[in-house]
């Protein structure tokens, strides 16, 4: 179920790209600082839900596409992949091939749980959950935020796409063959 963004404020989505592209790394504490003070410019409702440290390392460091799809924090067997096999990594094109694949399938509606996916033309540049009418979404390596579907940066896309959230132990299990796959070349 694909849909372009409705009236939206375009000077938040601007501002959030600024946010999110300047203020990363150890600089990503003043993330929240920033968020928090766009409201006075342009109302939101952006809510902080976790804070993660820019220290983060490891294990225990996920991204957007990983926390959508239940990798967050990887699994054993995922982390040995990322850390065996760098540029082998479940990000943008990873999702792309789920997509590709169909082992992500489209939602039959907004519910609960479902995948939200950001896309820029056909690439994939973001993904959170649905939770009632706002998404849980991780900025980047950053920190896990709520949000309205459209208060993201600009730089997530124009288009989103809802599938079904994956059964247990799925991303995990798809992330292992996308992994085998780009091992034997294809």
């Amino acid at each position: 179920m694909p849909f372009s963004p409705p009236d939206c404020d375009p000077g938040l989505r601007a501002e959030l790209d600024e946010i999110t592209s300047s203020l990363v790394g150890a600089a990503a504490e003043r993330q929240v600082g920033a968020v928090a003070a766009l409201a006075g410019r342009h109302p939101h409702g952006i809510r902080l839900l976790q804070e993660v440290p820019a220290t983060l390392e490891g294990p225990a460091r996920y991204n957007c596409f990983m926390f959508a799809l239940g990798l967050a924090p990887p699994p054993v067997a995922v982390h040995v992949v990322m850390h065996q096999a760098p540029d082998t990594y479940p990000g943008a094109d990873f999702v792309r091939w789920l997509v590709t694949t169909s082992r992500l399938t489209p939602a039959a509606g907004p519910l609960d749980g479902a995948v939200v996916v950001y896309f820029d033309g056909e690439g994939p540049r973001h993904a959170g959950l649905l939770d009632g009418d706002d998404v849980v979404s991780k900025w980047g390596l950053g920190h896990l935020w709520r949000h309205g579907c459209w208060e993201v940066p600009r730089a997530y896309g124009d288009t989103v796409r809802l599938f079904d959230a994956p059964g247990p132990g799925a991303g995990a299990a798809w992330f292992l063959e996308f992994a085998a796959r780009l091992a034997r070349g294809g």
